[in-house]
């Protein structure tokens, strides 16, 4: 294991020393520093955890999002994460900027469980039809008989009053076919 970190990290500074090079990249050294059993050590980004990794990406995103009025997308929001970090993101995101905005995927279905964060008009499902194509559509979509202010929008989407869930077919698999 240890051989092969050496190699992503030795393949990883090649790569910026290459464009170092051609004059497209400044790299900076970037390390974490860890306690364990009160002897402290640091370690180089590139051997940190992905979830660490993308978490401290997230960091300059956030910084950018308060900084400048400006949209940006992020396809599956959670990958990686623990969901008290994407949830803490997303909390420091809306608290801080003004007129900035995230537009996010995710298959994490929990957030929809949280009312005091999320509008209705701000969480959208995509539900892909029988003609391969797919239908985008709001939460605030639906009329009083489906939603209303006191639904459990988790429980009705697990449910499949919103649609957007997957057909799934039957979990017996035949290989003697």
């Amino acid at each position: 294991m240890i051989e092969f970190l050496k190699k992503q990290v030795k393949a990883s500074n090649d790569k910026i020393k290459e464009l170092e090079e051609k004059g497209t990249v400044t790299a900076v050294n970037v390390e974490f520093e860890h306690t364990v059993n009160n002897t402290k050590y640091t370690l180089p980004l590139e051997l940190e955890s992905q979830g660490t990794r993308r978490y401290y990406g997230f960091s300059g995103i956030l910084a950018l999002l308060i900084k400048k009025s400006t949209s940006f997308p992020i396809d599956e929001l959670e990958t990686s994460l623990h969901p008290d970090l994407y949830l803490h993101f997303l909390l420091s995101f809306l608290l801080n900027s003004k007129n900035s905005q995230i537009i996010a995927t995710t298959h994490n279905r929990e957030i929809l469980d949280n009312k005091d964060i999320f509008r209705n008009d701000a969480i959208w499902f995509t539900d892909k039809q029988d003609s391969c194509s797919t239908e985008l559509y709001s939460l605030a979509d639906f009329d009083s008989s489906v939603v209303r202010n006191t639904t459990n929008i988790l429980n009705a989407y697990k449910s499949g009053k919103l649609s957007g869930t997957p057909n799934l077919s039957d979990t017996f698999i035949d290989l003697d076919l």
